[in-house]
């Protein structure tokens, strides 16, 4: 799984984050608060049983990519998100919330 954010939007802010920091209107954050959202896990085929292991390498590719472009990242500030599974806890919350509702 190749990451389209390194290709074309991180590379981007990076060089503009520079610019700004030359021309000396540096925005005031603590790059180690910066938070990287990886998105797209579900594309991970799950049927095989070398899924768990593709999405260990394709997680493990991203944390070497991001560190590499922004070292100061921790772990813990790097999430993992599949708009699927939240589209799904969302329908679930709103079915619960009509059922409750026809209850009263």
């Amino acid at each position: 799984m190749k990451c389209s954010l390194f290709n074309f939007q991180l590379p981007h802010i990076l060089k503009e984050l520079i610019c700004l920091k030359i021309e000396e209107e540096m925005p005031c954050f603590d790059p180690e608060d910066v938070i990287f959202i990886t998105n797209k896990w579900d594309a991970i085929v799950q049927d095989d049983s070398d899924s768990e292991d593709e999405e260990a390498r394709t997680w493990e590719q991203i944390l070497f990519d991001i560190k590499s472009i922004w070292p100061q990242v921790t772990e813990k500030n790097i999430f993992k998100m599949s708009l699927k599974e939240v589209f799904i806890c969302i329908y679930m919350n709103i079915r619960y919330f009509l059922q409750y509702t026809q209850l009263l």
